[in-house]
């Protein structure tokens, strides 16, 4: 895996292995629909519901020697699943508390 440049395409600075990334502003987005199913069975007070994924929002062309890290829903999605310039963050660090500080590297679509 080859980049000379790392864009970070989520609304949070990341920290990858100690290397920070800052947020770059672009923060693509499935667009998702709520459709109703209908009230649970014997609790007509608890409505349920689905989402659809829709279409892609704001995602960036590839380009050459770049790695564009966005969220995993992002980067699964059916229109980037051939693209291999599309990472999202790997097994998330945790603090003592239980706080993201971190993960420990990128997740492709291969």
């Amino acid at each position: 895996m080859t980049a000379s440049k790392i864009i970070n395409c989520t609304p949070h600075v990341l920290n990858i292995n100690g290397h920070k990334f800052p947020p770059s502003g672009i923060v693509p987005r499935v667009s998702m629909k709520r459709e109703t199913l209908g009230n649970l069975i014997g609790y007509n007070d608890i409505p349920c519901y689905t989402n659809l994924c829709g279409g892609l929002e704001d995602m960036p062309k590839s380009e050459t020697n770049t790695i564009h890290i966005v969220s995993s829903l992002v980067r699964t999605h059916k229109d980037n699943i051939t693209r291999r310039d599309v990472a999202s963050p790997g097994n998330l660090l945790r603090d003592d508390d239980g706080n993201v500080v971190g993960c420990n590297g990128l997740d492709f679509n291969y």
